[in-house]
């Protein structure tokens, strides 16, 4: 979301979340931080990563699902929590093409 200052954006999304947190979702925040233009989906990247961070490698791989190997190709680290021999070795444009699909 983008926006000037002081248009509400923090708090339309805070609302939003609230109130998918009470419909029993699971809401993940992801930042972008000034630097990141360069990182594809950067929001998602920082997301992801704050989710599973203290997660056993068991429960890691359980909350990212069969996405883990298609993850793994934007997300490197992920590749050590999917399920040997999921991770297809790629390009890096391959990769975000493959996270596009």
């Amino acid at each position: 979301m983008t926006g000037e200052a002081g248009l509400g954006k923090s708090r339309l999304l805070a609302e939003a979340s609230s109130a998918a947190i009470s419909l029993g979702f699971e809401v993940l925040t992801g930042l972008c931080h000034p630097d990141d233009h360069a990182i594809p989906f950067a929001p998602f990247v920082d997301a992801i990563r704050q989710r599973i961070g203290g997660l056993s490698t068991s429960d890691a791989r359980s909350f990212l699902g069969s996405a883990c190997p298609t993850l793994a190709g934007v997300i490197p680290e992920i590749a050590t929590i999917c399920v040997p021999g999921a991770v297809l070795r790629q390009e890096p444009e391959q990769a975000k093409q493959m996270v596009f699909e």
